[in-house]
């Protein structure tokens, strides 16, 4: 699996093992998933600031079966 986060000035890439991710950090506003992934096998949890502070993978066969990939967009 391919895990790419895509900022303004910030672009990371790394393979993970899907088997084992369940959260990854976001720790920015204005957040959105390039690649698609089905409604309810995620969701984006922000705090009291609108932050969004980490992506959940909650049905990760789901989550993953539409794409090998992960792209997020942060501003």
């Amino acid at each position: 699996i391919r895990l790419s986060l895509v900022g303004s000035e910030m672009c990371i890439r790394d393979r993970v093992d899907a088997r084992e991710l369940r959260e990854i950090a976001i720790g920015h506003k204005k957040v959105e998933l390039v690649t698609n992934h089905p409604v309810g096998s995620y969701e984006l949890q922000t705090n009291a600031d609108k932050v969004v502070e980490k992506l959940v993978i909650l049905d990760p066969e789901q989550f993953w079966g539409s794409s090998k990939v992960l792209i997020v967009s942060y501003k």
